[in-house]
């Protein structure tokens, strides 16, 4: 079945997960990633049976840059029925996000994400009113489970809709300013002695 346009997603999600090892830390790499988008355009939604009777469809925007593929962008969309709460809360737990619908409104939480460092403690982020972005930025250090292989350092910008119409959600998605964004980023190189995380740092528009 054909999808249609992203606006028609009642929640979208967009993480852009830009990652990179220890070689890749020095000044001339850090501009390079400076330079990455932070949003990109959305796809169309991807058709799903019965999501009108369920409450709409949440769509899912995944796009990872990777040095070891020089930063190409690697898509992955995933879309399913709002009323869908473990298959939506499982993904959006594994970007560090929790997602609540009340009252017309939708309520965006932190969370804690796996195996990454430094750990966050849930909080409230923000309420969306209907056609209203947030966006949120975070930045981690991973480590494999079997301690086989050195850290890989990653950064996060999750852009969250609501009930964004039309071309918004799609191509216009890629430049809407958000009505709220906050920047969780901390310092992640140097052994960490004296040092506490920044001050997660918040701006609303109107």
């Amino acid at each position: 079945m054909a999808g249609t346009d992203a606006g028609a997603a009642r929640v979208i999600v967009q993480r852009i997960a830009v990652s990179w090892s220890p070689d890749a830390r020095g000044a001339a790499a850090a501009a390079e990633r400076a330079r990455l988008p932070e949003a990109f355009p959305v796809p169309a939604t991807p058709a799903v049976p019965g999501a009108e009777e369920s409450g709409g469809v949440i769509l899912l925007h995944d796009v990872r840059l990777r040095d070891v593929r020089g930063y190409r962008p690697e898509e992955t969309v995933t879309a399913g029925r709002a009323a869908d709460r473990p298959w939506r809360q499982g993904v959006l737990a594994s970007w560090g996000l929790r997602l609540v619908e009340e009252g017309g409104r939708l309520h965006v939480h932190r969370t804690s994400a796996g195996d990454a460092f430094p750990q966050r403690w849930p909080r409230p982020l923000c309420v969306l009113e209907p056609g209203r972005i947030a966006r949120y930025r975070a930045n981690f250090r991973f480590v494999s489970l079997s301690h086989m292989s050195g850290w890989r350092y990653a950064q996060w910008t999750l852009t969250v809709g609501y009930r964004i119409a039309g071309p918004a959600a799609s191509g216009a998605f890629a430049r809407a300013t958000a009505a709220v964004d906050v920047d969780d980023r901390v310092s992640l190189y140097g052994n960490g002695r004296g040092r506490r995380p920044a001050r997660p740092r918040r701006r609303s528009r109107g």
